[in-house]
């Protein structure tokens, strides 16, 4: 968990580059990233889905940065989507267009 730490998309940059070096955890994988207020943006956001390193997550808590709208969309809509079983949101400024979306993605891949 790396709530309130200030990483800003630069740090995000290099926890995914680290992940990617680094060496496995004992599960082999993370499956859960907690990136709580650390003024991440749609950049930073990149950094974490277009990563192999996360495509694992379980769950991902993006609350209290700057995501706007596209940003979550974005998220889910990459492979990385295909196995986050919980996303957190809470104050990211998406609006209702994002919201619409997601509803729509998160009930075509429950039916």
């Amino acid at each position: 968990d790396l709530e309130d730490c200030g990483i800003r998309d630069e740090g995000v940059k290099m926890l995914v580059r680290g992940l990617l070096e680094g060496e496995p955890c004992h599960s082999g994988y993370i499956s859960v990233l907690g990136l709580v207020r650390n003024y991440i943006t749609g950049c930073g956001l990149d950094q974490i889905y277009n990563s192999p390193a996360v495509l694992s997550l379980d769950e991902l808590n993006l609350s209290g940065n700057l995501l706007g709208n596209g940003g979550a969309t974005a998220l889910l809509r990459s492979s990385m989507g295909l196995s986050i079983r919980a996303l957190h949101l809470f104050q990211t400024g998406i609006g209702v267009e994002d919201c619409r979306a997601l509803g729509e993605l998160l009930s075509s891949s429950s039916a």
